[in-house]
């Protein structure tokens, strides 16, 4: 069965944005958002034109790209920016069946794929936004984070020869398989969440040492979990429930939407548990 959709999740944004456009935010504020939503909407169709998303992948760009500027500031917007190029840029030699020594540019992402990797960042920077709590703001990195290091796991893993193991009964398996992971796609999925983590260096916050090894660890492991999620639901018997409106990539979506959400999750325990220790 079906929970969401991606037109559900863009009028579900529109909502919230306009709540706390009305009720939170100042006059500085508004014409920010404005400007975010300007912005947004010159990425999100320039990303369609260069055949990097689909309409609706642009549509749920759009809303995403507001939120992330428009109350999670240049630092969320950045690091979101960031994530979506390089996914595409290392997309661009994923190997597939290894059959194809290019992915095509055509495959584009659409507004499932969009926010089944940003749900959780979206969620969290309203939540940033509203509470001004900090560990909300790592948490949203930290499913970004997630999403990155899941994707190069993927890209690289797939494309580079070696043994691949499912992660839950170490059977060997062909590269690109649910669930299956090998010595270099662990190593790319741990680069991708360090890449992110490190992408907060750039800026000041409190805890900045904090912040990255959270982000790092939470990005890390979440992408672990994606693994046992797909080998447990994608390559076995059992399956989820359609959490997001999808076609052939249900299953992989609805895995990406849970394990996003489990990263923020372990990254905020992280952080919390680490600060506790040094206070």
């Amino acid at each position: 069965f079906r929970l969401l959709n991606h037109r559900k999740l863009n009028f579900l944004f529109v909502f919230v944005s306009l709540t706390l456009f009305v009720l939170e935010s100042g006059i500085d504020d508004r014409f920010h958002l404005l400007w975010a939503f300007v912005l947004a909407g010159s990425i999100a169709f320039l990303a369609f034109i260069l055949n990097l998303l689909t309409l609706d992948g642009a549509r749920a760009a759009v809303m995403l790209g507001l939120i992330a500027y428009g109350f999670g500031g240049f630092e969320s917007a950045f690091i979101l920016v960031s994530f979506f190029l390089t996914s595409n840029l290392v997309g661009l030699f994923y190997v597939k069946d290894n059959e194809n020594p290019l992915r095509s540019i055509t495959d584009r992402r659409n507004g499932t794929q969009v926010w089944s990797n940003a749900f959780w960042f979206a969620i969290f920077v309203c939540m940033w936004y509203v509470l001004k709590a900090d560990f909300m703001f790592v948490a949203a990195i930290g499913a970004i984070a997630t999403a990155c290091a899941d994707t190069w796991s993927t890209e690289f893993g797939t494309r580079k020869s070696g043994k691949t193991v499912l992660i839950t009964s170490r059977e060997e398996v062909k590269p690109g398989t649910d669930g299956g992971i090998s010595i270099f796609g662990t190593f790319a999925a741990l680069i991708g969440a360090l890449f992110i983590a490190s992408l907060t260096l750039l800026f000041d916050k409190n805890y900045p040492g904090v912040t990255f090894l959270a982000i790092a660890l939470g990005g890390f492991l979440g992408a672990m979990v994606d693994s046992l999620l797909g080998a447990i639901f994608q390559t076995g018997d059992k399956r989820l429930p359609n959490f997001l409106d999808a076609s052939s990539d249900e299953d992989n979506n609805s895995v990406n939407f849970l394990a996003t959400g489990i990263g923020a999750i372990i990254t905020i325990i992280i952080y919390n548990l680490v600060i506790y220790v040094m206070v």
